[in-house]
Formats: C-alpha cells, structure tokens, sequence
C-alpha cells in the first residue's frame, strides 16, 4: 500500500529518520510506537508528503513527490495531533471541509453525492445527532470524532493519525481506537497511527512498528514483538511483560517499578483455570505475598503454572469434578486469605464448588475481586444457570470488586 524505501529527514544537520525501509500493508492497522523524539510524528509527516524528505515514498506504485496534492487527498487523510479549531463552525460545516480539496467554494457547491459521503461519515463515527451543534461546545471525545468523520469525508484509501487519544480521558481512548479499529474491518481502510500508550497499541493494532532513534526496531504482530527485549531497546527500560491468554491483552510493568521495597500484602488465593491467571501469577511472584490456589484439575495450565513457581495447589484428577474433600480444603484456604482473586474461567457443574467458596468467601466478608473477562453468562454452563445466579449475586456486593487487568488489581491489593 506505502512503499518507504531509504527514507531519511534531516533538520538542522540532524538526521531525525535514517535511511528507514518499510511497507505498510493495505487494509491493516498500524500503530508507530517509540519514545519522545524517536522519529513517530516525523516519519507521518514525511510518508504525507508535508515536510522534504529524501528517498522515496509510493502510494499504490505511485511517487508520493511527483503526486499533486488534490490526487493526495483523494489517497490520504490526516488527523493531526492538534484538536482546538477556533471556529464557530458547525459539526457539519466541519465534516464538510473534507470535501473541500474537490472545490474552492465548498459551502456553496456541495453537491448531492457530497452531502451523501458526508452524512455517510457522520454515521461512521456516530457523530449525526451533532450536526447542528457547534464544534466548540463539544467534549474531546466529541470534537475527536468530528475531526475523524471530516477525515473520512475525503473518502481515503490511507487514514494517517497522530497520536488520537492524546488530552483524552481513557474511557474516550478506548473509545476512538474501537471506533477505528471498527472502520478498518469495516471497510479495509489502511490506517497508519502513531500512538504512546503500549498496552493499547498492542489490543487494537494488527501491526505494530518499533521506532528509536529514526529507526526501526522491529515490525509485526504486537504479540511477536512487544516483549522485554524490544521494549528495552526502543524504550531504554527493563520489563515484564504479559499476556492474557483468554483475551490477548497486554500488561506491561517495569522492573523498577517492581523492586522498591514492598509491604507485604497478604495472603491471596486465586480461584482460576484454563491459563486465566497465567500474568496474574508471573505477577505475584515478584510480590511479598502469600499465593494459593483452588480447586484446580492436575494438568490444567493454570495448575503447571503454579507447580512451575512452586505455589500451593488444591487439586482434584484431570476432567474430575470438584470432590468434598478439595471444596473442604479450598474453603479452609478462602478463610485464611486476606484477598480472594476469582478468573474469569468458564465455570460448569464440575467446578461450580468453586462459586460456592467465594459465597463463603463473601459471608465472611473477605475483600474479593473479579477479572472480568467476556460476559459471564457466555463462559456459565452449569445447569439452569445456576452460576451465573451466584455471580450475579456477589457482585452486587461492597466487598466485591471487579478489575480488567493486572494494573487495577494491584490498584486494589496496594490499597486494601
């Protein structure tokens, strides 16, 4: 789709690329990742043709410098960092400047197909009940969307974002990436997007490219490459990083981080199965904690993990149901814990016995907390539902809190 070949940008005598090669591929999303003044918004810039470059850049087989700036704009989009129009401009005023390269006089001559691609934008990014309100009173989530469905009105085959979530609460971070990450199976549009948060880049992105120094580190999928030994030479920073197995998410925590002394936080006993707490434990062995878990069938890999770092176990035989004596054991560890971690592990008439510990759990108000994963009621095969009852139940619960990653786990473990 975009073909860089020996692509180099020099400023005061400082090369900020060097000689960087590479081809994004139509109809994937790729995010740039690296540090301050690695060379992100640079090599953007430069593949759009908006600042001197030397090398070379094709679009679709075509030279990017011998292209005229109306057939790029029919190719490529470009969300900038900057946000703030001091305009009193409407949203559909807007949105309308991405037709704008089609005509000088763009509010007199929108013509009929205009007006459709427009409204057709507006519905992408769920912005048409704003058409009539000023982009200046909107939120940044809003404004963000606004400037996307303007971006999309030029109908690009390349969507190039710099930094999008940047001055965004996280909750409009998430937001604006599903949204692109929905356009782009939507309608195979290539999008190109310099991001700074890891973990995101790694849950939205198909591609991720390494940048330092105007280099590029490594390419690929984010679970090939986000690992400690590109993390540390694109970011100068040591790491542990893990991932979900049951939802391929990203936690990410630096070793400095994890070495400063700390309080002990108890005894923890983790309900899991299935690899779902795979990350939660490589997490909590370099924690001053105490860690069990139970009932687990022998074999599962949640099991292996735990043989693996040598933590206590409660187990019944592989493909075995819950015994009494293991739920006996299991209750007898939940009472002793400080803090009960409950996985999000499909539960079923064989380790429904597990549920009923965190009932215990629960009356005898010990802190317990969920990984939330996919809905519950998907992963309940137990009959009638019967687990999803006691779910429901407990997590309506003060001392029942429920997480998304290791991050706001430890938020909670660190606090209580």
């Amino acid at each position: 789709m975009i073909q860089v070949k020996n692509l180099t940008v020099n400023r005061g005598g400082k090369n900020i690329i060097a000689q960087l090669d590479h081809d994004f591929v139509k109809g994937k999303f790729t995010s740039i990742l690296g540090p301050n003044g690695s060379g992100k918004t640079t090599l953007l810039k430069a593949i759009s043709g908006l600042i001197p470059y030397s090398g070379q850049v094709e679009i679709l087989g075509q030279d990017l410098s011998k292209m005229k700036i109306t057939k790029r704009a029919d190719n490529m989009a470009i969300l900038p960092q900057v946000t703030h129009l001091n305009s009193d401009l409407s949203v559909f005023e807007i949105v309308s400047m991405g037709r704008f390269y089609k005509s000088q006089q763009i509010f007199q001559s929108l013509s009929n197909q205009d007006e459709e691609i427009i409204t057709h934008a507006m519905e992408m990014t769920e912005i048409k009940s704003l058409k009539d309100r000023k982009f200046l009173n909107l939120s940044g989530g809003e404004k963000q969307r606004v400037l996307l469905a303007r971006a999309l009105a030029q109908q690009p085959k390349v969507l190039l974002l710099d930094e999008p979530t940047a001055s965004l609460d996280i909750n409009y971070q998430i937001e604006i990436l599903k949204l692109l990450k929905k356009l782009q199976k939507k309608t195979d549009l290539t999008i190109i997007c310099v991001l700074h948060d890891i973990q995101l880049a790694a849950e939205f992105s198909q591609q991720i490219l390494l940048l330092n120094d105007g280099r590029v580190i490594d390419v690929g999928k984010p679970h090939k490459i986000i690992n400690p030994e590109n993390i540390r030479r694109t970011f100068n920073i040591n790491s542990h990083v893990y991932w979900d197995s049951f939802r391929e998410k990203l936690t990410l925590i630096p070793i400095e981080k994890e070495q400063q002394p700390d309080k002990f936080l108890g005894k923890i006993h983790i309900i899991a199965g299935g690899g779902s707490a795979g990350n939660i434990l490589e997490v909590l062995r370099h924690k001053n904690c105490e860690i069990s878990m139970g009932v687990i069938n022998v074999g599962d890999s949640d099991w292996q993990k735990c043989k693996e770092l040598n933590i206590k176990t409660i187990t019944v035989q592989p493909y075995s149901p819950i015994t009494e004596e293991a739920y006996k054991q299991n209750t007898q560890e939940v009472l002793k814990s400080d803090f009960i971690i409950f996985c999000h592990t499909p539960i079923g008439n064989g380790n429904l016995k597990n549920l009923k510990a965190l009932q215990l759990a629960n009356q005898n108000e010990k802190t317990i907390i969920i990984v939330e994963g996919e809905q519950f009621t998907k992963r309940d095969f137990t009959d009638g539902g019967e687990g999803s009852k006691i779910y429901d139940e407990l997590t309506k619960c003060e001392n029942v809190f429920k997480v998304q990653n290791v991050n706001e786990l430890f938020n909670i473990l660190e606090v209580e």
